[in-house]
């Protein structure tokens, strides 16, 4: 499965094999060698879950600050 991030940005979630249930960067729009898995700060592989956890808490602490300095929430 893969998800798009931004423009060009892709991840991919490996759903078979060893490394099942990691979600991996595709970098290939910029380097046709980059595919590599997301890691934590410990170097760890991330898992969906944990990937989409922070995802959700960043995009919480965004949508809260937004909210703080008067800005029209974004839904």
């Amino acid at each position: 499965m893969q998800a798009y991030a931004d423009c060009a940005l892709r991840y991919l979630l490996v759903v078979s094999g060893p490394h099942r249930g990691q979600v991996w960067y595709d970098g290939r729009v910029d380097d046709p060698h980059q595919v590599e898995p997301v890691r934590d700060d410990s170097g760890a592989p991330l898992s969906f879950y944990r990937w989409f956890m922070t995802w959700l808490e960043e995009q919480e602490k965004d949508h809260t600050l937004r909210f703080r300095n008067d800005q029209d929430p974004v839904i």
